[in-house]
């Protein structure tokens, strides 16, 4: 809650959102909401996102979910999440916000026990050596929280026997996808910081993971990220968000998505002409609000782009949150690399390049160095008006 696309505040996309979810829990009949870190977009976030975050919390108290536990992401402020801990505890609200909390380990009902772990930092596990490289840092915190986690479902085994684990984690697990295109179905995998799936050891049935904002599975279905609400960015333009139901089925869980509907529809739109442009964001126009980014592509200088494209949605639904131009890109790198040449040409090189520029005819030409060079050289001495 409180992130903005482009400037553009999602209060009340969000607010849609809070009051679908709460009709789910109602419909699904759900005992207990796991969140799984980064409450807000920041660490301080406006207060229309923490008004709804705690009106959302009170309104949980009318349906059937029992207990509510939320941890803390690496965009949230620990001690906010924690301010009003001791209130929401009232509530069966379970706030999680650092690794060394009392209460990590939750009991939910009579058949399961949460590990509630939110975004664990290096500085928690890990004191400075001088020389160490960043793979032997990151070594040492995986192999640090894979124990941190082992310690915890001993624990938990201990204290709550035959009950099935489930692990919360906020982190970028290896293998992991994230989306970087305009097409959702267009992945970036990367492992840089990354840890591996091996941290959740094999007593926890379930990991709900938060941090990367799409829903997948890392290794197997018993490791899963749920992903955002909202799509943060263009390069999740259509995809499905979804909300993830967990089913106790005797000593084992059964997984069940459910999409949650498009509370404001995201497009990236393509085109090499203006017209091109103008025909993809007319065919949008839709009854629910509609987000766009254009990209021209064509290599033609439009210097009126923005003012046709912004005519052509007048009146719709359709909001225009960026444009780029390939083609001015290429001329703003290209004239830069120009510039950092010039100190190697000579005088009649520039001016070369500068009668190119002009189209000047080859017939002119001579006159015109002749000129040139004339100007050239009276400055060199001084000229007419030169100082003595």
């Amino acid at each position: 809650m409180g992130s903005e696309l482009y400037t553009q505040k999602r209060t009340e996309q969000f607010g849609h959102f809070l009051d679908w979810l709460i009709a789910t829990i109602k419909e699904e009949k759900i005992d207990a909401l796991l969140v799984s870190g980064d409450i807000f977009d920041t660490a301080n976030p406006p207060h229309a996102a923490e008004k709804q975050y705690y009106s959302f919390l009170a309104s949980l108290h009318d349906t059937c979910c029992k207990t509510a536990v939320i941890t803390a992401g690496n965009h949230d402020s620990p001690s906010k999440l924690e301010a009003a801990k001791d209130v929401l505890s009232a509530l069966d609200v379970h706030v999680v916000a650092e690794a060394n909390d009392d209460g990590i380990i939750v009991p939910l009902g009579d058949e399961a026990v949460v590990l509630a772990v939110p975004f664990l930092r290096s500085a928690d596990f890990l004191s400075g050596t001088e020389g160490e490289t960043i793979e032997e840092k990151e070594r040492q915190f995986g192999t640090a929280v894979k124990a941190y986690y082992r310690d915890l479902a001993d624990t938990a085994k201990k204290e709550y026997p035959g009950r099935l684990i489930i692990a919360m984690g906020h982190c970028y697990l290896r293998g992991s996808a994230i989306p970087r295109g305009k097409d959702a179905s267009d992945f970036m995998v990367g492992n840089l910081g990354a840890l591996g799936s091996d941290i959740f050891p094999s007593s926890v049935a379930y990991v709900a993971l938060g941090h990367l904002h799409t829903p997948q599975s890392v290794g197997n279905e018993r490791i899963r990220y749920c992903g955002s609400p909202l799509p943060i960015s263009f390069s999740e333009a259509g995809g499905q968000k979804e909300v993830d139901v967990l089913e106790t089925k005797g000593e084992g869980l059964s997984l069940r998505p459910i999409p949650v509907p498009r509370f404001c529809h995201l497009e990236v739109v393509e085109g090499k002409t203006v017209e091109e442009l103008c025909a993809s964001l007319a065919a949008l126009d839709e009854e629910e609000p509609v987000w766009v980014e254009a990209h021209y592509t064509g290599m033609e200088r439009v210097p009126s782009l923005a003012d046709a494209l912004r005519e052509t949605i007048k009146g719709s639904n359709v909001s225009l949150l960026k444009i780029t131009d390939e083609a001015q890109t290429k001329r703003i790198l290209q004239e830069q690399e120009q510039v950092q040449d010039l100190s190697l040409l000579s005088a009649e090189d520039l001016f070369t390049l500068k009668l190119n520029e002009q189209h000047i005819p080859e017939e002119q030409r001579p006159a015109l160095f002749a000129l040139f060079r004339q100007v050239v050289e009276e400055t060199s001495q001084g000229g007419d008006d030169a100082d003595p």
